[in-house]
C-alpha cells in the first residue's frame, strides 16, 4: 500500500500486527503496532508531498472510519517515549 500518501510501517517497538480482513487486502493494510499496558501505537511513513504540505501548514489531520472516536495521540517517536507511550530502548 505504499502508493498511498501515508502508510503504516514496522518500527523497533512492534510486538503485534493487526492484519487486513480476508478479501480486503487490496484496500486495508496490515498495521504493525506496539501494544503497551494502556495504549496501542503505530508508526506511519509520509510521502515527500505530504511532508511538504505539513511543513507549509504545520497541520496533520486524523480521520477515523465510523462515528466512534476514542482518545488519540499524535507525536514523534521521541515524544512518544517521553510521554510513556513507547518504551525507551536506546
Amino acid at each position: 500500500m505504499e502508493n498511498q500518501l501515508a502508510y503504516p510501517v514496522k518500527f523497533k517497538h512492534v510486538n503485534f500486527t493487526y492484519t487486513a480482513p480476508k478479501g480486503q487486502e487490496d484496500v486495508v493494510s496490515d498495521l504493525p503496532v506496539y501494544r503497551g499496558p494502556n495504549s496501542t501505537t503505530s508508526c506511519w511513513k509520509l510521502s515527500p508531498e505530504e511532508l511538504f504540505d505539513i511543513m507549509q501548514t504545520g497541520k496533520i489531520y486524523l480521520s477515523i472510519w465510523g462515528h466512534s472516536v476514542f482518545p488519540v495521540y499524535v507525536a514523534s517517536e521521541k515524544e512518544m517515549v517521553k510521554q510513556g507511550y513507547l518504551p525507551d530502548v536506546r
